[in-house]
């Protein structure tokens, strides 16, 4: 699908404009200040809420992008004309080729988007296509938080990881798709037993095949991807709810609070509780 410019001299009727009103919040983790987003080629991720004013011209864009409405309705350029882009969609647009994006008739809007740099030069677009926001959105939100909290490196290049993967996914790239049906699959069953062997089993691969595919894609083994998809719900629960250590531990794949506040301990260097009361 091609885009509305053309890689020529560009379309006449986009000129280069960046307007954020007083009412747009937004959220940003730079590949500049996170060493591992910037390794998975990553410039920025972030999430934006738009309550007003907030168009993008870009007519030589030096990364590529991925746009993903969450909520609300906005209008993208492609193939020479504005299109609406509604909730369950997302636009996608690939480097050096002109774009363009704003708020609908300053309604409200919230997407969520990052900058990139591509795995292949081929992509094509400016388009629309499907896309699973929510999961988009909650792998921003976690790097944020952590980021913004403890900074634990393992965590921080896991959701790193994983978000290198969702882009890879959306572009039709080589990473193995069914690695992101394991993960998430695995973090909506946290509480299950999930031995190497469980997750190959689950995954439709050997388990050494898993091994290096974790490794090569995410930098750790299954089992360190496990732990840290764990703590990073336990932190959640930490920060955002009032439950004792017993439930978390039940509700994050611990037998108890002793091998749960261990097992945090050995990630985060601090007693659950103490990184409780720090937050």
């Amino acid at each position: 699908m091609a885009g509305g410019a053309s890689e020529g001299g560009g379309d006449p009727r986009l000129v280069d404009d960046h307007r954020i009103g007083a009412g747009v919040r937004e959220v940003i983790v730079y590949g500049r200040d996170c060493p591992e987003l910037a390794e998975a080629g990553i410039a920025m991720v972030g999430l934006s809420d738009v309550l007003d004013e907030f168009s993008f011209v870009r007519t030589d864009p030096a990364e590529a992008q991925l746009l993903a409405c969450r909520d609300g309705r906005g209008e993208v350029w492609v193939d020479g004309k504005w299109v609406t882009c509604r909730p369950g969609f997302a636009y996608l647009t690939p480097p050096h080729v002109p774009h363009a994006y704003r708020a609908y008739d300053n309604t409200p809007w919230s997407v969520a988007w990052a900058s990139f740099r591509p795995l292949r030069a081929d992509i094509a677009g400016p388009l629309l296509r499907p896309v699973e926001a929510e999961l988009w959105t909650q792998l921003i939100t976690a790097l944020h938080a952590e980021q913004a909290g403890t900074a634990d490196r393992e965590v921080v290049r896991m959701l790193s990881g994983l978000i290198k993967l969702y882009l890879s996914r959306q572009l039709d790239t080589g990473a193995d798709p069914r690695l992101a049906d394991l993960w998430r699959t695995v973090r909506q069953r946290l509480t299950d037993d999930w031995t190497l062997d469980r997750l190959a089993e689950r995954a439709g691969m050997s388990a050494e095949h898993l091994r290096r595919l974790c490794l090569r894609e995410f930098g750790q083994t299954p089992s360190a991807m496990v732990r840290g998809l764990r703590m990073e719900h336990a932190r959640l629960l930490l920060r955002t709810t009032d439950l004792t250590l017993a439930s978390i531990a039940r509700q994050t794949g611990y037998r108890d609070a002793f091998s749960f506040s261990r097992a945090f301990r050995r990630v985060v260097s601090i007693s659950p509780d103490r990184w409780r009361r720090q937050q």
